[in-house]
């Protein structure tokens, strides 16, 4: 809309309701979630992590990259919120009402890539016995 009016100085207070139209759309949509490293960069990140023994960190990287999470909801993320049945089946993470404003509905995630899924059936798995994670 500004590029519009820029570009054609008459149209300025001639398009109020496309201009209402563009603040509604963007108060209620999601922007398209969009991976901010590449994936050379994330096996930097998570090398650096697991050599520190910083286990956790290089896991949320690898679950927040793999499925599109951004900080918030990784950060919100409990292990109870993570369903899986086995260390090699994809991991369903439940996000409850995160972004869904539009329709008020709970969101998940899937996660499919079959190695982060091992090292996240390991870290459920020794959690759970921890009531201070869940």
């Amino acid at each position: 809309m500004a590029a519009l009016q820029d570009y054609d100085p008459k149209l300025k207070h001639c398009l109020p309701a496309s201009w209402r139209l563009l603040k509604t759309w963007s108060v209620h949509e999601v922007p398209s979630p969009a991976p901010p490293l590449t994936e050379d960069i994330l096996k930097a990140m998570v090398g650096w992590a697991a050599l520190h023994q910083h286990y956790s960190f290089a896991l949320s990287l690898l679950v927040a990259f793999f499925t599109l999470l951004c900080a918030g909801e990784l950060l919100s993320l409990q292990a109870w919120q993570i369903h899986m049945t086995s260390e090699t089946q994809p991991a369903l993470i439940n996000l409850g009402l995160t972004s869904g404003r539009r329709q008020g509905a709970a969101e998940s995630v899937t996660l499919t890539e079959k190695i982060v899924s091992s090292f996240l059936w390991k870290w459920k798995q020794q959690v759970s016995s921890n009531p201070f994670f869940n």
